[in-house]
């Protein structure tokens, strides 16, 4: 159970940081926006890819979270 808790922690500080990279990606987009002559495909690309990280480590917490719920309710 101590090693669940310690995983759900590090996934939360990962997806905490990527969501932190996502709002910086999207305030680049803007820029790039309203920049003349900016690639705009770029930051899109970044934007992507960091949600679908995101995505990823969400449900691998939530898989997490459900497993520690069933140890702990007698379950598994």
């Amino acid at each position: 159970m101590n090693q669940a808790v310690t995983d759900n922690k590090t996934l939360q500080v990962q997806e905490l940081d990527l969501k932190a990279k996502l709002a910086v990606a999207e305030g680049a987009l803007a820029w790039y926006e309203m920049r003349p002559g900016g690639t705009v495909e770029d930051a899109q690309q970044l934007k992507g890819e960091l949600a679908s990280q995101i995505a990823e480590i969400a449900a691998k917490r939530s898989a997490l979270l459900q497993q520690m719920l069933s140890t702990s309710f007698g379950g598994e």
